[in-house]
């Protein structure tokens, strides 16, 4: 696929994005390709990858950086996307080593209001763009 912005070729494992600019970038094709795709990839909210996926994290998880969020996985919670004031929230709690640990959902928004569920509780953004947090 070709867009204005960049080219994307799929492989048996892998689908490069190579942007404009010149930056190419590698998306696994499992959990995290998936996640990716459900969130509308590149042209959706986390836009075109920004880093390669890194793994090592508490509990042998990976995560991947993209433009406009990220994605990470976990083998107890498979692979989810935090962008936009859930990510930042969840960052200021310490991402995945904090206490709500990783996300076992993807965000869905209904009346203005997002929730992401997390193994340890929930983000919240209300219509006015505050998020808050609770805990299990």
């Amino acid at each position: 696929m070709v867009s204005s912005t960049g080219i994307v070729q799929q492989f048996q494992g892998q689908t490069v994005f190579a942007t404009s600019a010149g930056a190419v970038q590698l998306v696994d094709r499992g959990e995290t390709g998936a996640a990716y795709s459900r969130v509308g990839a590149q042209t959706g909210v986390l836009g075109w990858p920004i880093s390669a996926q890194s793994c090592g994290l508490r509990g042998n998880g990976c995560y991947q950086d993209f433009a406009g969020g990220s994605v990470h996985w976990s083998p107890t919670t498979g692979a989810h996307a935090t962008s936009g004031a859930v990510r930042t929230l969840w960052g200021t709690t310490g991402w995945e080593s904090g206490p709500l640990a990783y996300p076992k959902a993807d965000a869905v928004t209904s009346g203005g209001v997002t929730t992401q569920e997390f193994q340890g509780g929930q983000i919240r953004v209300d219509a006015q763009g505050t998020a808050t947090y609770l805990l299990r």
